[in-house]
């Protein structure tokens, strides 16, 4: 869990950087699911995406299955 402190400015995130932490566990365990060898480096380019786009694709197996064949294909 994150605290946002005012003595450590450092440990505060914003609403979307929250999110996008528990967006990505939720990334990951479908990415896992086709591509475990490289779950990691493709989830971490789907999070370069904003929120409701991550969001939408989690809703949507087939636009997702296409982000991450579009991810795996860039990695070579």
């Amino acid at each position: 869990m994150h605290f946002c402190s005012h003595r450590e400015p450092s440990k505060c995130q914003n609403q979307d950087d929250i999110a996008k932490e528990e967006l990505g566990e939720k990334l990951y365990e479908k990415v896992e699911e086709s591509h475990p060898e490289d779950a990691d480096k493709i989830t971490g380019m789907l999070l370069e995406m904003n929120v409701e786009e991550i969001e939408r694709l989690l809703k949507n197996p087939q636009e997702l299955q296409e982000k991450i064949q579009l991810a795996d294909n860039a990695l070579g």
